[in-house]
Order: C-alpha cells, then structure tokens, then sequence
C-alpha cells in the first residue's frame, strides 16, 4: 500500500502541475480524467450501474470535480495560484494524515466507511492544511 502511494505520490504531482502551468485544454483534460476515475470509483463502492440514484449521485460529484477546477483555474488573475494553493492544501491533509494515523494511531473516525482513518489522523491532516494556508495563502 505504501509503494503504491509513493508510486503515485513520484507520478500523478508533476502531471497535476504541469497541467497547472499550461491551462486551457490540458488542465481541462487533466480534470476529465480526474473525474472519470472518480465516477468509475464511486460506481465501483455503491455496487454498479443498478443502484440508479447512486450512479446519479455520482455522475453529480464527478461533475463538481471537474466544473470547479476548471472554472478556478480560468480566473485571469489568481487561477494558477488559486489551483496550486489548493493542490498543497490537499497533499499536506493526506499526508499528514496518513503518516500521523500510522504513527500514533488511535480510535477509529468513521470505521464502517473507512476503517483505517484514525482520529490522530483527521487532525493531523486539518493542523497541516491550516499551516500550509497560513504560509501558503499570502
């Protein structure tokens, strides 16, 4: 699991950024994909196309995920800073989150819909994004 994360962690981050600096149709496409992946999951937890107000759920969230990026990202001014900003907002929360979570451990947050996020986890992840926007969000 952790190569995994690391595997994705050297990967995804230069794609993401560089879809970033150039804007326009790559970053537009960047997100489509995001957003494919995320509603090929989500249908994937909920038990398939059968379970019709779930995929439409979805289909809704998978939407979100691209609409606001992109329309973020469009902002002549603040758009690049804005999406980076978040980015590092993002990756500090998880991983915080998962190292604290795996260090300290702890009670379980929400064990029946993800049994290995730890309260010492949640946290960490809301202490570090709160340090990343009070350093980064100048």
């Amino acid at each position: 699991m952790l190569l995994t994360r690391v595997l994705s962690a050297v990967v995804l981050p230069p794609i993401a950024i560089a879809a970033v600096y150039f804007g326009g149709w790559p970053f537009a496409l960047f997100w489509t994909v995001a957003a494919a992946a995320a509603l090929w999951e989500w249908v994937t937890i909920v038990g398939g196309l059968r379970r019709y107000g779930w995929t439409v759920a979805g289909i809704g969230y998978a939407g979100l995920l691209l609409f606001a990026p992109v329309v973020l990202r469009g902002d002549p001014t603040l758009g690049m800073a804005a999406i980076l900003l978040l980015f590092a907002i993002v990756w500090t929360t998880d991983i915080a989150g998962y190292f604290a979570g795996r260090a300290i451990g702890g009670p379980k947050l929400v064990p029946s819909i993800s049994p290995k996020k730890t309260w010492s986890g949640a946290i960490a992840g809301l202490v570090g994004s709160v340090g990343v926007v009070a350093i980064g969000g100048q």
